[in-house]
């Protein structure tokens, strides 16, 4: 009897502290709000988004390859005159 009664008891004032302490921990979401998280932070979405973004920029590759491409090339060079050169040649005429 003594048993009962303390489980009684228990339940009683126990058992609402218990269900008050679950409750902040608890996340009500909508249908729409659970689908767009799972789309958001999804590994497997993230990678078949990146594996689109690789075959578009494999697309734009194949077609310019198709284009047609300018090169340009050019080079400048700039020879200084050697102050000890020159004055070699001064005395030595």
């Amino acid at each position: 009897m003594k048993r009962y009664v303390s489980a009684v008891g228990f339940a009683l004032f126990a058992a609402p502290h218990l269900s008050a302490a679950q409750r902040p921990d608890t996340l009500q979401l909508s249908l729409p709000n659970a689908i767009s998280i799972a789309l958001d932070l999804s590994d497997e979405v993230r990678l078949s988004r990146a594996q689109a973004e690789i075959a578009d920029a494999q697309v734009g590759t194949a077609r310019s390859s198709a284009l047609p491409q300018l090169r340009l090339n050019s080079t400048y060079s700039h020879a200084w005159e050697n102050a000890r050169a020159k004055a070699m040649i001064f005395t030595t005429k």
